[in-house]
């Protein structure tokens, strides 16, 4: 047991009065890093001369790469000069930039050299300067390993480095940005949509689903930016398979063998383009089941309108002009779509016209759809199931409507349509001479159409009317440019008249 002395203090029956934490080794803690700091400063100064100077302190003053520090593939840097650093790396990058890949895609392959990939530009002309900007840029951030904050801190990770190497990212990070822009575009080549399981008309029997295959662009990106780095010979990308929305199993648990409605449209097949969004989404209506109830929404159906899912860039209707946008043409199918449920009297819950007349639809019966914003959508309100299939032949869509008995009743369309004068709108151009007009837009009549239709029911003969929709296409103003300034020459008598002058 300590023993208590008068002053209130404690002593150790071993000790000489002074508690272990007492100020000789706070002194200690104190001085032990200054201490420390000394001692590698001089050994700093003292160290073996190395290249005309002290190696650390060459490296220290960021004459030389510190020890360690390398890229990815075993390029090592360390002790290298910044003139010998930028030759090394330059030499590797053009390495890589010449080294030929083969990838493997689904059932495609591709063979790409680094410069296709993103190595040093894509093989042009300036190719070579961007070579020496990657290796200025790699040689910076190695030169700069190392020499942040106060010295103790780059001491400490100084000696790290030399214990543990140290990789330059910034080289890595910049090919996968480069690499996944191509990346992108094999996502598009890849890509291929799933075929929905139908029961084919004609031998009954049921064609089997086929899942869709989409690039998983992240571990591609990863795994061809790996095999680049190192040189590998060849790579495998990862697939994702995309489930079709009707199964086999489905397909055959449905007995629709009546065609209750059908409507075809006519296209132009030269438009590639075009022609290619409208057979993808009459590919991806293809065999739809919509139950008794149930609401089918076309654009949960076609999913977003993205290159990445096949869609192409084509003409498109926007505030009445045609425009380039990607999936112009899936309007046309939505559109044929929407007569064949008019036919059928289908509930037709959501429907948008477009902002002009379109060519391939009679006016009022059209239907625009925009991703997240319109749709075009219905209920099943008939007392059984309704399979869609569509059929693509010669520059003709066709959406026909299957269900499990035929109607009882049959359909007429009818549309009045009352047409509206072409606005002029005149601008004032004082360019013009005067008194002049220009027309730059010649626009167009606008329309005024209901639609309505009459049912009869065969067993009666009684019929049922109603309208359908009420639609406005707004005309087109006439746009003229004009000088109103009125023309203040003299008209004088001798102003038309070919004059010659003696001696000429």
């Amino acid at each position: 047991m300590p023993e208590k002395r008068p002053d209130n203090t404690q002593t150790d029956d071993a000790g000489d009065g002074r508690r272990p934490g007492g100020r000789s080794g706070s002194l200690f803690r104190r001085l032990w890093p200054g201490v420390i700091l000394g001692l590698l400063i001089l050994l700093i100064l003292v160290y073996p001369v190395y290249r005309g100077g002290s190696f650390l302190l060459a490296v220290w003053r960021g004459e030389l790469v510190p020890p360690g520090v390398h890229l990815p593939g075993g390029l090592a840097l360390g002790g290298l000069s910044r003139e010998e650093a930028a030759a090394a790396v330059e030499a590797w990058i053009e390495q890589r930039a010449g080294h030929v890949l083969e990838i493997h895609a689904g059932d495609l392959i591709y063979r790409l050299s680094g410069s296709e990939l993103g190595i040093g530009g894509d093989g042009a002309a300036g190719s070579r300067e961007m070579v020496a900007f990657s290796s200025r840029e790699i040689v910076a951030a190695a030169m700069q390993v190392g020499r942040r904050g106060p010295p103790i801190r780059r001491i400490r990770e100084l000696w790290r480095l030399f214990r543990d190497g140290g990789e330059i990212t910034s080289f890595r990070e910049s090919l996968a940005a480069a690499v996944r822009d191509r990346v992108l575009k094999l996502e598009e080549e890849t890509y291929t949509p799933p075929r929905h399981a139908y029961r084919d008309l004609e031998s009954g029997t049921v064609v089997a689903e086929v899942p869709g295959r989409r690039l998983a662009v992240e571990e591609s990106v990863a795994k061809i930016t790996e095999a680049l780095v190192y040189l590998q010979p060849e790579v495998h990308l990862p697939m994702q398979l995309l489930p079709p929305a009707v199964t086999a199993r489905e397909a055959a648990a449905v007995e629709a063998p009546y065609r209750i409605s059908r409507y075809a449209t006519r296209f132009d097949p030269d438009e590639v383009n075009r022609s290619k969004n409208i057979e993808l989404a009459a590919l991806l209506l293809n065999g739809i089941i919509v139950e008794p109830g149930a609401v089918f929404s076309y654009n949960d159906t076609l999913g977003p309108r993205e290159k990445v899912f096949g869609f192409k860039e084509a003409p498109e209707l926007l505030d009445g002009n045609l425009v380039t946008g990607v999936g112009g043409g899936i309007c046309q199918v939505s559109s044929t779509l929407y007569n064949a449920l008019l036919l059928a009297d289908v509930e037709v819950i959501e429907r948008y016209k477009h902002s002009a007349v379109t060519g391939y639809v009679p006016p009022g019966r059209d239907a625009t759809v925009t991703y997240g914003q319109m749709d075009l959508r219905f209920r099943n309100n008939l007392p059984f199931t309704i399979v869609i299939r569509t059929f693509l032949r010669g520059g003709q869509v066709a959406v026909s409507l299957y269900g499990q008995k035929p109607l009882d009743y049959q359909v007429e369309l009818h549309s009045e349509v009352k047409e509206l004068p072409i606005p002029v709108k005149r601008h004032t151009d004082l360019t013009l001479p005067p008194g002049t007009e220009v027309v730059t837009a010649e626009g167009a009549k606008g329309m005024l159409v209901v639609v309505s239709k009459t049912v009869t029911y065969l067993d009666t003969g009684e019929k049922r009317q109603e309208i359908v929709s009420r639609n406005l296409y707004p005309a087109k103003a006439k746009e003229v440019r004009i000088n109103p300034l009125p023309d203040i020459r003299p008209n004088l008598p001798f102003q038309n008249m070919n004059l010659t002058l003696p001696g000429h």
